[in-house]
């Protein structure tokens, strides 16, 4: 299901901008000329990695939803939760990229704490989950026996 997910997203993409192939060749033309791979990539291929995040944060919403109501593992449907949110976070971050509101490196440290945060609320529930399914220790009623 997953690959199905990610073939709609670069459907999506290619869709949205079927020049993408000759952007990025242009973009990487630019790096070699320059000898640098710090180079802003061309408006087009930064929209297109943002819809390409938020297809695939959309998408991973109804993976989770499938999870819940088919009562698959609950904490991978929280999982696909958050990580949708955060390719929905990215998508609007790249978009705000694209139009020069935010830097490169302001970007990059957002991103960075929003995954951080995430990871911090899955691993919060995964241990929160585990440890009320887990065998508690109980105290034996009989006392051992001596041999």
């Amino acid at each position: 299901m997953g690959f199905a997910f990610f073939l709609a997203a670069v459907a999506a993409v290619f869709a949205q901008n079927p020049n993408l192939i000759e952007d990025l060749r242009r973009w990487s033309q630019i790096m070699s000329t320059n000898n640098t791979i710090f180079v802003r990539p061309p408006d087009a291929v930064i929209v297109s990695a943002a819809w390409f995040f938020g297809v695939v944060g959309a998408l991973e919403f109804i993976s989770a939803s499938l999870r819940w109501a088919l009562r698959w593992n609950p904490l991978r449907a929280v999982s696909r939760i958050l990580t949708g949110v955060g390719d929905l976070i990215f998508a609007v971050l790249l978009l705000r990229y694209a139009d020069r509101a935010i830097s490169g490196g302001f970007l990059l440290t957002v991103l960075v704490g929003v995954l951080a945060a995430l990871l911090m609320i899955y691993v919060t529930l995964g241990i929160y989950w585990s440890s009320g399914r887990s065998a508690r220790w109980a105290a034996s009623v009989q006392p051992p026996a001596r041999q």
